[in-house]
């Protein structure tokens, strides 16, 4: 899965008033994607400088480095050299807060097959919700609504049934990565009521996309829910990079 770093638009701009040159600020730049790629919290650090800019000899990249110290575009650091904080934390992230995200998303994954486990000891779950074709139907009387109710449960049955591979759930991932393609569709307008949408779409795209998830799933364990949207479900990692900046 791709990894995106973000720069102002600004940033040459503010560089060059420094009087930092154009060769310094590609280093400038390539030294900030590896930050963002390896979590250093901004630190460019001595020892991994043959680990980046390849077609730069070190030992140049080092000398470019400091020159942009001594003009204030960067800072010096127990390790090697640093962003200022306040540039870091504009359009940097911070180790700390990445793997309070992941660690959320795990234990969102085990509440997940937590429920799953739960919902198979009952034998169904009333919170699967109906397929979407159903919900603008009319009503026209008690005897047809109650035969619209049992089709809506089976369907939810058949939906529900999806997420299991043999006697296993299916990893959470497979969720989650229908959540983002019913976000992706409301970001995009295709939805024209957001919480309909959020509510009836799931089990739709269960139904229309189960058998691919269930067989990419055996194949890929340990695949995120980003890496089974795009094999599966056919978002591009624009989509998924758009989806994380509306987060």
């Amino acid at each position: 899965m791709a990894i995106y770093g973000q720069f102002s638009c600004d940033m040459p701009t503010e560089l060059l008033k420094k009087g930092v040159g154009w060769q310094d600020r590609a280093v400038y730049a390539e030294a900030a994607l590896f930050c963002r790629k390896e979590l250093t919290d901004g630190v460019i650090d001595r020892v991994l400088l043959a680990m980046w800019m390849i077609d730069m000899p070190p030992k140049e990249r080092a000398q470019r480095l400091d020159r942009m110290v001594t003009l204030s575009a960067l800072r010096k650091h127990k390790r090697g050299w640093c962003f200022p904080p306040h540039v870091w934390a504009e359009w940097g992230v911070m180790k700390a807060d990445v793997d309070a995200k992941r660690a959320a998303e795990a234990q969102r994954k085990a509440d997940y097959r937590a429920k799953l486990s739960q919902r198979d000891k009952r034998g169904t779950d009333e919170n699967v919700p109906p397929d979407a074709t159903h919900v603008s139907e009319p009503v026209p009387d008690s005897k047809s609504k109650r035969q619209r109710q049992s089709k809506r449960k089976s369907n939810t049955r058949a939906a529900a049934a999806q997420l299991n591979v043999g006697d296993q759930p299916i990893d959470a991932a497979a969720a989650a990565a229908i959540d983002l393609l019913v976000e992706h569709d409301i970001a995009t307008g295709r939805a024209s009521s957001p919480t309909g949408w959020r509510h009836t779409m799931p089990a739709r795209y269960l139904t229309e996309h189960g058998t691919g998830l269930r067989a990419h799933i055996e194949n890929h364990p340990d695949a995120t829910p980003a890496e089974v949207a795009q094999a599966v479900l056919g978002l591009t990692e624009l989509d998924l990079y758009r989806l994380a900046k509306e987060a």
